[in-house]
């Protein structure tokens, strides 16, 4: 599937930006217009939120999908956090990159990305090229590890997919496409935290094909996505990376940090 220009007539793009922060309730909204940039803001007085954030929401429709990236800026806090989300049915982001990085100029024009320790997004497997799933695929149905765990649980060497499922990504380079579109911007990232894996027999996977090119028997079990991804994002210009002393958002409660897990497997 081909992604139209950003820029000029053909493509109509709507970024929305929403402001959610204790003290008040506001509305300011200009006009939509063709090519042109809708702001909103809103002030939500919501006297249990704890602790204190502000949700800066950044949205692009086009062709009858919609790209969300919000940026939660938790008082308190040094850093700031993205949450991705994609309308059902939304395309890979290799296939909408160009969508993605228009997202990522509005927000790294207002902020440096030295402000940010750490981005999620949900499920990243998505046509028309699956290229998240069939990376993570391959790299499971070749691991020692989840062959065991397959054969032994809960018996096996690790009791934990969540670990093992980011450990693969990092090292199958599943997330190239991403992480090339935030090199553009400056900063390095890797898979830091997973949450709710996913596995399936190969054959009832869509994208069976691919995998079958690749040796790959219908019967066999592998993982393929996940419902939560997180990542590190790691400025160039910051040795130590940005997320060094990263206290996990409110969301990622659940997620299990790939650097920690590693340090469980064989």
């Amino acid at each position: 599937m081909s992604t139209k220009p950003i820029s000029g007539g053909a493509t109509r793009l709507v970024f929305l930006i929403v402001m959610l922060e204790l003290g008040g309730f506001s509305v300011l909204a200009a006009p939509v217009e063709k090519d042109t940039l809708l702001i909103q803001t809103h002030t939500n007085s919501e006297s249990t939120c704890e602790p204190a954030y502000t949700n800066y929401r950044f949205t692009v429709t086009d062709r009858g999908q919609t790209l969300e990236w919000a940026v939660i800026d938790v008082a308190g806090k040094s850093k700031k956090h993205i949450i991705v989300h994609q309308s059902p049915g939304a395309s890979s982001f290799s296939s909408n990159g160009q969508l993605h990085r228009a997202i990522m100029r509005k927000i790294f024009s207002r902020w440096p990305i030295s402000d940010f320790d750490s981005i999620s997004f949900g499920c990243l497997g998505a046509p028309p090229d699956w290229s998240w799933s069939v990376a993570i695929a391959f790299a499971s149905s070749r691991s020692d590890d989840y062959k065991d765990y397959r054969a032994h649980y809960p018996h096996s060497r690790i009791s934990n997919l969540n670990g093992l499922f980011a450990a693969l990504a990092n090292s199958s380079d599943a997330y190239r496409p991403i992480r090339e579109a935030f090199q553009e911007f400056g900063a390095n990232i890797e898979v830091d935290g997973i949450e709710k894996v996913m596995a399936a027999r190969a054959e009832t996977l869509p994208f069976f094909s691919q995998l079958r090119a690749m040796g790959i028997t219908g019967r066999t079990r592998v993982l393929y996505d996940a419902h939560g991804n997180g990542f590190a994002i790691k400025p160039r210009h910051s040795p130590q990376g940005a997320a060094n002393g990263r206290q996990p958002f409110r969301l990622e409660t659940n997620q299990t940090s790939a650097t920690a897990a590693s340090r469980h497997l064989p």
